[in-house]
């Protein structure tokens, strides 16, 4: 768990923020009886998107992350 500060428009919002490891997610998964299919970590489409450091930075650290999941049956 950790703070987040973020200024825009003149005004700053404070949240607390939690980092689940893949670990985390897969004994989640597991436990509610369900497996992983597969993982999509989302990549950004580089056509829509001017500010070389963000795709630098997206491209080695994705935003999203899809766990695709089916019930264990």
């Amino acid at each position: 768990k950790f703070d987040i500060i973020v200024r825009t428009d003149n005004k700053m919002l404070k949240f607390k923020d939690y980092h689940w490891t893949l670990n985390d997610y897969s004994n989640a998964i597991n436990k509610a009886g369900l497996s992983i299919v597969n993982i999509d970590e989302c990549p950004i489409d580089k056509s829509k998107i001017k500010d070389a450091e963000f795709i630098s930075r997206k491209k080695t650290f994705p935003s999203y992350m899809l766990i695709i999941v089916k019930n264990i049956d």
